[in-house]
């Protein structure tokens, strides 16, 4: 029998579904799902029951007792917790709670009497960077900083330096002056996004790594939003499943990749690519 190729695209979406399926089977109690579960059941496989522990059911899950007495009205919105879904947590770190980095003077633009300094004081950094003396060279982009308070690449280069030093919170208050000054700055987007992930903040990170992947593609940047997409789609899985008001109406959010054929990467989309829009009864 010839062998079939598959495509690339196809393989990854698969192989993120089946990430889902592990970390919620019961998704495959779905009735859009049917086909996939007779399959399974087919080749002598066993679908779990849509069941979860009794201590581990969210109240706004629709087998909670408490729905036996009442049902939430149609335009409450269930609260998300995150906390109730199981995931990778590798290479989350403890946030760094050290007091608010220099910011330099807001209101300051540089003189051209500092545009030397300015430039030497750059290129101590970015050496000391290639160096790997991460401390020093956000000593030297402070200093570049003071100089040129207007400048959203120097604030994303010294956030990159704290990502190095595992200063997630700084690496936020740089990125979020960066974009505060320039929007489409996709550097600050992109370490902004990284320091999300080593919070364990997964939404957020893949919000800014998607974001700095539109404003200008980045391999590293596209790699870092693979590596948060399967926790962000259990989130979303986890939520289609145990809170039918967040999904009600909606394109259920489990397989949000895009691909883009521009740049030949794969975003994370607000729609499914393998879904149908379902009214749960």
């Amino acid at each position: 029998m010839p062998s079939i190729k598959i495509p690339e695209k196809q393989l990854t979406e698969l192989r993120a579904f089946v990430t889902l399926l592990k970390s919620q089977p019961s998704l495959l109690q779905q009735p859009e799902l049917q086909f996939l579960k007779e399959y399974i059941e087919s080749l002598g496989g066993k679908v779990p029951a849509c069941e979860i522990p009794k201590t581990e059911i969210p109240k706004s899950c629709p087998a909670h007792e408490s729905h036996k007495a009442s049902v939430p009205a149609e335009d409450e919105e269930p609260e998300l917790v995150e906390s109730d879904v199981e995931l990778d947590q590798t290479g989350v770190i403890e946030p760094d709670n050290e007091p608010p980095q220099e910011m330099g003077n807001p209101e300051q633009e540089m003189s051209e009497a500092d545009e030397e300094k300015f430039s030497d004081l750059r290129q101590q950094a970015t050496a000391a960077f290639a160096e790997g003396e991460y401390n020093k060279a956000a000593d030297c982009f402070t200093e570049v900083i003071k100089l040129n308070p207007q400048s959203a690449l120097m604030f994303a280069k010294r956030a990159n330096c704290y990502i190095h030093l595992n200063k997630p919170n700084a690496c936020i208050r740089d990125c979020d002056r960066a974009i505060e000054i320039n929007p489409d700055c996709a550097p600050a987007h992109k370490f902004r996004g990284r320091a999300h992930r080593l919070l364990g903040n997964w939404e957020e990170a893949v919000k800014d790594l998607r974001l700095a992947c539109k404003i200008d593609y980045d391999d590293q940047a596209n790699d870092w939003l693979k590596e948060v997409t399967p926790n962000t789609l259990c989130i979303r899985g986890f939520f289609c499943t145990y809170h039918p008001q967040w999904r009600r109406g909606n394109h259920l959010q489990v397989m949000g990749f895009v691909h883009c054929s521009a740049t030949s990467h794969f975003d994370v989309g607000t729609d499914l690519s393998v879904s149908q829009r379902y009214d749960p009864a």
